[in-house]
């Protein structure tokens, strides 16, 4: 389903498939549109608002998934954030250090591809 969103570019709001609930529709506008931001803390704090839209379990694994893809996302994207820009490396390091740390605070695991980027740019 996380996919079906990604791939749709309307957005699952669009959607006027009986079968789904408004309050089910809420969330997957929600979670459509955390995909569609461009700033990795806006991104995150939409994914993790309006709980309670549907049953717990299946709430809690969708944005455990949904958020590992949004790091990930920012992750391979802060290889080519701030080029150019004064103290770029500075500003790279401190976005991939909060991922990695938001990530840990959510249980969430990433590749060590990704702390060996935090590494490179500690150098």
């Amino acid at each position: 389903m996380v996919s079906a969103i990604l791939e749709n570019e309307d957005g699952c709001h669009q959607t006027s498939s009986p079968d789904i609930k408004a309050t089910e529709r809420v969330f997957w506008t929600n979670l459509y549109q955390a995909f569609k931001t461009e700033d990795w803390v806006n991104s995150k704090n939409q994914l993790w608002s309006r709980d309670g839209l549907l049953p717990k379990e299946v709430d809690t694994k969708i944005r455990q998934y949904a958020f590992k893809l949004l790091a990930i996302k920012f992750l391979e994207l802060a290889n080519d954030m701030f080029e150019g820009e004064i103290d770029w490396v500075q500003k790279r390091r401190n976005l991939v250090a909060m991922i990695l740390r938001d990530c840990r605070e959510r249980k969430v695991e990433v590749e060590m591809e990704y702390m060996d980027l935090l590494l490179e740019l500690c150098r």
